[in-house]
């Protein structure tokens, strides 16, 4: 990326402080999830949410099932998808769409399918469902 001269600084700072955080989130000895450097890395959190979110929160506290006690048997520790051939699909970039809602949907369906049949998992196409769903962003 291109800056002028002072925004090339105040990206800068940004890169820096977020590469910090990304640090310490990977240092850490009890992690359920790893971050990486990539396009976002010189976005502040609220060019990110308003860019990239659809900027509504949420409350789910109140529609959360209640916990169900499951026989667990010899479950494994820990589980990566990622090491299963075929099960995760590469990853996708909305863009400034607003369609998360058909990438996670796509998505879903393609690791479910995986899983399912043994077969690879097909890439699904969010863009068959951005295309027939109105669409304020006009992505479709």
């Amino acid at each position: 990326k291109s800056y002028g001269a002072e925004e090339h600084e105040s990206r800068r700072a940004v890169f820096e402080a977020n590469l910090k955080l990304i640090n310490e989130q990977n240092s850490r000895e009890s992690k359920s999830w790893f971050a990486e450097v990539n396009e976002f890395t010189d976005w502040t959190n609220d060019e990110f949410r308003a860019k990239r979110t659809s900027g509504r929160v949420r409350d789910f506290s109140g529609q959360l099932a209640s916990k169900v006690d499951l026989p667990v048997g010899d479950l494994p520790t820990e589980l990566d998808w990622r090491s299963k051939d075929g099960i995760v699909t590469p990853v996708k970039n909305q863009g400034g769409c607003g369609s998360c809602w058909a990438f996670s949907s796509t998505e879903t369906l393609e690791s479910h399918y995986a899983i399912a049949t043994g077969e690879a998992a097909p890439v699904l196409s969010p863009q068959q469902l951005v295309s027939c769903a109105p669409n304020p962003d006009h992505c479709g």
